[in-house]
């Protein structure tokens, strides 16, 4: 992975809190650690995750009705994708990388 990611870097300075942040974008930017790094933010979210950037929890399995959420609150119908799947570090139609692989990370530009 290019350390140089500007969208990954992006996302750790505006939803990462800050005592987290390097380390976090140091993982994700490392082919070894970034597995950790990810199964580190999907089982500890709300730590790591800036409180103030969530516009909601969402704790449903209803994929269509997130997908149509997430219309809602973002025009774009393209994210950026970080997980564990095909997908990572590639941008996708928003529904389909839902329906892919639910437990993910998804960052609307």
């Amino acid at each position: 992975m290019n350390k140089g990611n500007t969208i990954e870097d992006y996302f750790c300075k505006q939803f990462i809190k800050s005592g987290y942040q390097d380390r976090f974008f140091f993982e994700l930017s490392s082919n070894k650690k970034r597995v950790k790094a990810i199964s580190r933010i999907c089982h500890n979210m709300m730590d790591i995750i800036d409180e103030d950037k969530i516009v909601e929890v969402y704790n449903s399995t209803d994929l269509i009705h997130l997908t149509d959420r997430l219309r809602e609150l973002s025009k774009e119908k393209e994210g950026y994708c970080i997980g564990f799947f095909e997908l990572d570090q590639k941008w996708a139609d928003i529904s389909e990388a839902i329906m892919q692989e639910y437990s993910q990370i998804l960052a609307l530009p």
